[in-house]
């Protein structure tokens, strides 16, 4: 009996250390995966680093004092990346330069390298490096960036092409000189990317971007066609019977978890999390003998349900840790159950989600717009206090940039009457006129010709 006790103690203390083990191990990745995102927003938002400006026609760079660093010499220029830029020299070449503008590759191409900031990738000619400038992917290929951090190759000579991720893993490659890949705008970015390709009417099929494993194939892909909706929804329309929906389904970890050959009008994914679908027989519902118009379906139950949240009110709380709420055509802002801002605006703007979490990271603010009658109010939500009121102002977030435009009007609400820029990191402002020229990068704007800092401070003209 002691004996069987012992062995049970020993079971149980394994059983422990295992959960311990594993939880420690899911601390580690969601530190490593945060600090890869705080390092993302950090090169996007720099506010010391390197602003283009031109002189004669041609582009250099300035520091974020206003003294040149890099002369006027470039044809075009793009914007400085982890310590490094993009610049063309002449019509068909482009150079990666670093501050102290060596050249670090050359690339024969015409068109303007591309930084995916989220993925801290670029695409350049026909090669994807990452951001300490190696390349990850190359070959004989025409590459095209998609969407989420994947590209389409294709290669005319070897007959093939495919799907290959920022870090240059091959996901997907068939025997075909061409393809088209389609990926559904996924608002809840949790349950997975699945892409729709096909290769001229002849070949349509879904595959997972996790795995590469093929979904679902269409037979007639010469009658009927595939079309991806968001989140990972998809229809089957028929060419040849007045372009109608045969089929919807929807996706979820790696399967078909839903699909229906009903006359729907429209199907949404509500929550993620319980896979809750909307299904919307449309305005003519009674015609087709449903009883309802909406039916609300748990996809991994299998039933049918009472109307849940709306998937605004879950996507802002997935994003942001707050959402919307809504009273008498008013508006104001829950974290969970317990109330930010009083249900008393007209209107609630919130931020791009790069922006919010930047400025959360730097100021510790979790900022919001308000819009009440005629006035703006900039309102930290994580101590719900004003920031600033803006009177008789329109204003609106810049989602690669801290600074943010407010177009003042006189009391008839009608008149503009100056130009306000204020930056959400210095909380520095500075009033303009109602017809300047402005551009506004991510850490500094040109207006008529000057330019300016995150201060406000006129650094070169």
């Amino acid at each position: 009996m002691k004996k069987l006790l012992s062995q049970n103690k020993k079971l149980a203390i394994l059983i422990i250390a295992i959960i311990l083990l594993g939880f420690l191990f899911f601390l580690i990745k969601t530190f490593f995966f945060n600090k890869k995102i705080d390092e993302a927003l950090n090169i996007l938002f720099d506010t010391e680093k390197p602003i283009a400006f031109k002189q004669d026609d041609l582009f250099g760079f300035i520091n974020f004092k206003g003294e040149k660093i890099i002369p006027a010499e470039y044809k075009k220029v793009g914007s400085f990346y982890n310590g490094y830029a993009a610049v063309q020299t002449d019509d068909n070449t482009y150079e990666f330069i670093d501050i102290e503008n060596e050249t670090k590759e050359t690339i024969k191409t015409d068109i303007e390298p591309k930084y995916l900031i989220n993925y801290r990738t670029w695409l350049a000619g026909n090669k994807i490096y990452n951001d300490k400038l190696e390349v990850v992917f190359e070959g004989n290929y025409h590459i095209n960036y998609i969407d989420y951090g994947f590209f389409e190759f294709m290669d005319n000579e070897k007959n093939s092409s495919g799907i290959v991720d920022h870090t240059g893993k091959i996901i997907f490659q068939w025997d075909q000189d061409y393809i088209q890949v389609k990926i559904p705008e996924n608002d809840f970015q949790k349950n997975g990317y699945y892409a729709l390709i096909s290769n001229y009417e002849e070949n349509e099929k879904i595959i997972s971007l996790q795995t590469g494993k093929e979904i679902f194939s269409l037979e007639d892909a010469k009658n009927m066609y595939i079309r991806e909706e968001k989140d990972n929804i998809f229809r089957i329309i028929d060419r040849e019977d007045s372009f109608k929906t045969k089929t919807w389904f929807y996706i979820s970890d790696d399967k078909i978890a839903y699909k229906s050959n009903e006359a729907i009008y429209s199907i949404s994914l509500l929550k993620h999390d319980d896979d809750i679908l909307e299904i919307d027989y449309g305005p003519t519902y009674k015609n087709q003998n449903f009883e309802k118009q909406y039916v609300y379906y748990n996809v991994k139950t299998g039933k049918t349900l009472d109307e849940p949240s709306r998937v605004d009110e879950v996507l802002l709380d997935n994003t942001y840790g707050y959402h919307t709420t809504i009273c008498d055509k008013l508006y104001g802002i829950n974290k969970g159950s317990k109330e930010n801002a009083e249900c008393i605006y007209d209107e609630i703007k919130f931020p791009e989600a790069n922006l919010f979490n930047y400025l959360k990271s730097k100021n510790k603010e979790h900022i919001v717009l308000l819009k009440k009658g005629s006035n703006t109010i900039l309102y930290n939500m994580r101590k719900k206090k004003i920031i600033e009121t803006f009177e008789n102002s329109a204003s609106s977030f810049n989602p690669s940039s801290t600074f943010m435009t407010i177009t003042q009007y006189d009391e008839d609400g009608f008149t503009k009457k100056n130009i306000l820029m204020y930056n959400l990191l210095t909380h520095k402002s500075k009033q303009f006129d109602k017809d300047s020229e402005i551009v506004i990068g991510s850490n500094y704007v040109l207006i008529d010709e000057k330019y300016y800092n995150t201060n406000l401070d006129l650094i070169f003209e």
